[in-house]
């Protein structure tokens, strides 16, 4: 687990890499790149997930990226203020395209690239 900064390995054969970037204030803060295999899960506990932001809001396990076919997908872990995509609540397992925005407590992250992993 880390914090969001700079690059997140979740290894695996079949993976896609991920550009987000973390907005503050109506500027990228930072930009992130995760390959995601399988689950990518993120919260405020970097003890439960594999990626962690210090934000207050956030459930310690808020929610996760996961890999369909050649599709990324979020979906909320059950959090306490819930996971928002491009302003509406997510209820189950949603696609992510570049340009997407997720609000998860008070962070907001924006896809800027969706892409083939590393070993494919």
């Amino acid at each position: 687990p880390v914090v969001v900064d700079d690059h997140v390995h979740v290894s695996g054969r079949d993976s896609r890499r991920v550009v987000l970037a973390h907005i503050d204030a109506n500027v990228i803060s930072r930009k992130v790149t995760l390959q995601v295999q399988s689950t990518c899960i993120f919260g405020r506990s970097a003890q439960h997930g594999d990626v962690s932001i210090d934000d207050s809001q956030l459930s310690r396990q808020h929610c996760a990226l996961s890999l369909d076919q050649d599709s990324v997908l979020v979906q909320d872990l059950q959090s306490t203020n819930g996971t928002y995509l491009n302003g509406v609540l997510v209820q189950g397992k949603r696609p992510l395209q570049p340009n997407d925005t997720i609000r998860i407590g008070g962070s907001t992250l924006q896809i800027i690239s969706i892409g083939g992993g590393s070993n494919g």
